[in-house]
């Protein structure tokens, strides 16, 4: 039996679904007991409003603009969020007050299997609204996965960076909550950190009451220009190998203090 992905596009003719046999590198195969749920999206980076939607220009993917509610939950004081103290450039006062004008754009996803609870894939991007996110090229999505219980009360299941989220379901439903699979990018949890390319990937298990870090890799992804090498360049091959060693050293100097970060409050 394969694992397979289900890519879920939004569009204004209705929601349309393809699966794709895609999992996130660095991880072992997902098993075959799995059955893969919500997995991946595109965005755009100046969407435009089309009948209440945040249509993206390139037209592969339309999510709709998330309620104003839920938008407001995931900054109000009364809904616990851990991430906060990883996020930190995320949360001060100057950061929140320039995200009020991002669009935020989403949609509701069953995380559990409870009809008790809601919860809603939420996604925005810094660049085009955040003055220090200048640069599209380097800009990452941000993602929440936020959770409303039965007494109306808010919470901050997960919190991730880039342009794909992976949720795989125990089709043997002993486990409530779906696997995660997430991305987290320098650019978004470190932008004054040198370099600015790089990330973790992290895949997440949910136990006592909340999700905690399983498995994780460190990857110098997007750093082929910066540190020339792969791509276009004419370096010699074992200067391009030397250099994408560098890469992985600079990047894993940066994000396995944070990774240690993440599993604290985890």
């Amino acid at each position: 039996m394969e694992t397979f992905l289900c890519f879920l596009k939004w569009s204004l003719m209705g929601l349309i679904l393809a699966w794709v046999g895609l999992i996130p590198a660095g991880f072992a195969s997902i098993q075959d007991s799995d059955v893969a749920s919500f997995a991946m999206y595109s965005y755009s980076p100046s969407p435009v409003k089309v009948n209440g939607s945040a249509r993206l220009p390139e037209g592969e993917v339309v999510l709709p603009v998330v309620p104003f509610y839920i938008k407001q939950a995931i900054f109000s004081p009364r809904t616990t969020n851990p991430f906060k103290s990883v996020y930190r450039n995320v949360y001060t006062p100057v950061f929140l007050k320039q995200l009020q004008g991002c669009p935020f754009i989403g949609m509701p996803y069953d995380l559990d299997g409870n009809m008790s609870t809601k919860e809603w894939i939420v996604i925005t991007l810094f660049y085009g609204c955040v003055e220090q996110y200048d640069n599209y090229i380097s800009s990452q999505p941000h993602n929440w996965i936020l959770q409303q219980d039965a007494k109306k009360q808010f919470r901050i299941l997960m919190e991730s960076d880039g342009r794909s989220l992976l949720a795989v379901k125990d089709s043997s439903r002993q486990k409530k909550y779906d696997k995660l699979f997430t991305n987290h990018y320098i650019v978004n949890f470190a932008p004054v950190a040198r370099p600015q390319c790089g990330m973790s990937h992290v895949k997440w298990q949910y136990r006592q009451n909340r999700y905690q870090v399983n498995e994780q890799k460190i990857s110098a992804e997007g750093c082929e220009q910066l540190f020339k090498y792969g791509g276009n360049e004419i370096l010699p091959e074992a200067a391009q190998n030397d250099n994408k060693k560098k890469a992985q050293k600079a990047v894993e100097a940066v994000v396995a203090p944070w990774l240690k970060q993440l599993q604290a409050i985890r």
